[in-house]
């Protein structure tokens, strides 16, 4: 591989304090949502059982620092989406004009060459490289943010009701790191599928409409048109079994938190009748889940994004791998004087009325 090839993993290092800021308001933001969700069932939940259990209770229930814990988490949270929402889109519109100034660069070295420097490849690189994105955006970032929304999430069962912790993994791990993976691994063909459908839809589309006029004096435009509608429906079925996987693992995502919700319960009734877990806290731990099924669903719902990005790398790597013109017509034109003859050609397209018949002739290296 070329020094000058782009990996993934350059697409966070070009910008790593952009990113790492961007993250880290993003992991604030979501630890403060499910904070805010557990915090809130809790403080209910205790209020409601101190009003009940008797009234001079009631009167001692502290709810001034729960409410003040309340509304800086509520705080915290919007401040925070917005912080990340202005950093990433900063990280990304940097990292979008640094590949733009790299490979625009690189196809000028390649000026002149054909194949190197045409209407498709440019297209190719403008689109390639508005999904290389993906993978910090909606990959990377979501899954450090799972993982640590996890992890705290394991620790306070660990500290709070260590019994628990043996049920709850299971399906813990089953909707926040199993079924992603899975989810990713297939996206990673679906996506390639996706690349190559998209672009054969549209060479099939804008091929023949350079040589419209011709088409329609020979009667082929009908033949044209049906060959798109057939790459057409194709991508469109292939756009619908993504949409369809994607619904497959995240009902498969929430099928695991809604058994990881039963057990809680289940196992927390014997905690309850003990008196080792508090009515509140059990509550917190329900809500939190709900908090961890914003943060777990995206990485199923969006299961291709790192497919999307693996292809549009390789096929940047491929087209600035080309040599510049110059370098392969060195290469590649032989020395020495050409001579280029035809006799006696003839041409017919099927079904057509007429064609080039009888053709001689004689072309020389150099001769206009």
């Amino acid at each position: 591989m070329s020094r000058q090839d782009i990996r993934l993993r350059d697409l966070w290092q070009s910008r790593r304090g952009m990113w790492s800021v961007a993250w880290l308001l993003g992991a604030v933001t979501l630890l403060a949502t499910v904070a805010l969700l557990a915090v809130s069932g809790w403080f209910i939940s205790a209020a409601a059982a101190a009003g009940v259990a008797a009234l001079a209770t009631a009167y001692m229930f502290d709810y001034f620092r729960p409410g003040a814990i309340i509304r800086a988490l509520a705080i915290v949270r919007t401040a925070g989406r917005y912080g990340e929402r202005l950093a990433s889109h900063n990280a990304v519109l940097a990292l979008l004009r640094d590949l733009r100034v790299r490979f625009f660069g690189r196809l000028a070295a390649a000026a002149g060459s054909v194949d190197v420097v045409s209407a498709g490849s440019m297209h190719r690189l403008t689109s390639d490289i508005d999904l290389l994105d993906q993978w910090p955006l909606r990959f990377l970032m979501p899954w450090l943010w799972a993982l640590l929304l996890q992890t705290a999430f394991v620790l306070w069962l660990l500290l709070a009701a260590p019994a628990l912790l043996l049920y709850v993994l299971p399906p813990l791990l089953l909707a926040g790191v199993v079924l992603p993976a899975m989810a990713a691994w297939r996206g990673m063909a679906l996506a390639r599928q996706d690349t190559q459908a998209a672009e054969e839809r549209r060479r099939r589309l804008l091929m023949p409409l350079s040589l419209i006029t011709s088409l329609l004096l020979w009667r082929r435009w009908a033949d044209c048109e049906t060959s798109f509608l057939e790459a057409d429906a194709e991508y469109g079925c292939l756009q619908l079994r993504q949409q369809q996987w994607a619904s497959v693992y995240v009902w498969l995502q929430q099928c695991a938190l809604a058994l990881l919700v039963a057990l809680l319960l289940w196992q927390g009734w014997p905690l309850l009748e003990s008196g080792a877990l508090s009515v509140p806290v059990l509550l917190a731990m329900v809500l939190a889940v709900f908090g961890l099924n914003e943060v777990l669903t995206p990485l199923a719902a969006q299961f291709m994004a790192l497919g999307f990005s693996s292809a549009a790398r390789d096929r940047l790597n491929a087209l600035g791998s080309a040599k510049p013109a110059a370098e392969k017509a060195a290469a590649g034109w032989p020395q020495g004087s050409l001579i280029f003859s035809a006799e006696n050609i003839s041409a017919k397209r099927a079904g057509a009325l007429n064609g080039a018949e009888h053709v001689n002739f004689v072309l020389e290296s150099g001769q206009a």
